[in-house]
């Protein structure tokens, strides 16, 4: 009864997931990028990975309803842009990589963790261990991020 559509009960789960997200992340992640520390890239992977089981449901359901409305669309597009944003922020702070290439980096780190969190989605840890999982994501953030 709060809300109008089903697209808006949806805008108002992601919202509060994104509150849930974000307020986790200490240090933010514009700071782990800045500060290039192998550890603390792991430890970001490390806390996304333990919020799956809690969040995803929500986010399966965005995802599903984004195909069909063009408003949830735009609130993931936005979703993803701003986390794609604060990596960029994060190279940018390190002054690290062209800065014509910082946001092709950025899209292609945060597009693999998008597949992964998708993929468990689907198939949990099945095939894909969880520990060489969290190792190999935070090998290929620290390649495209911080070595290149």
């Amino acid at each position: 009864l709060h809300f109008s559509s089903k697209a808006q009960v949806v805008l108002g789960l992601i919202e509060e997931i994104n509150d849930q997200i974000v307020g986790s992340d200490v240090p933010r992640l514009t700071q782990v990028i800045a500060d290039g520390d192998r550890q603390q890239i792991r430890e970001f992977h490390r806390r996304r990975f333990d919020q799956w089981p809690r969040i995803m449901p929500t986010i399966v359901a965005a995802n599903a309803a984004a195909a069909a409305d063009s408003e949830v669309q735009a609130a993931v597009d936005s979703w993803h842009d701003t986390a794609i944003r604060e990596i960029v922020a994060g190279l940018d702070a390190a002054g690290r990589f062209t800065k014509k290439s910082r946001h092709a980096r950025a899209v292609a780190a945060f597009a693999q963790l998008e597949y992964f969190s998708r993929r468990w989605a689907r198939h949990g840890w099945t095939g894909l261990g969880r520990a060489e999982a969290l190792e190999t994501l935070t090998d290929s953030w620290c390649f495209l991020l911080v070595d290149g």
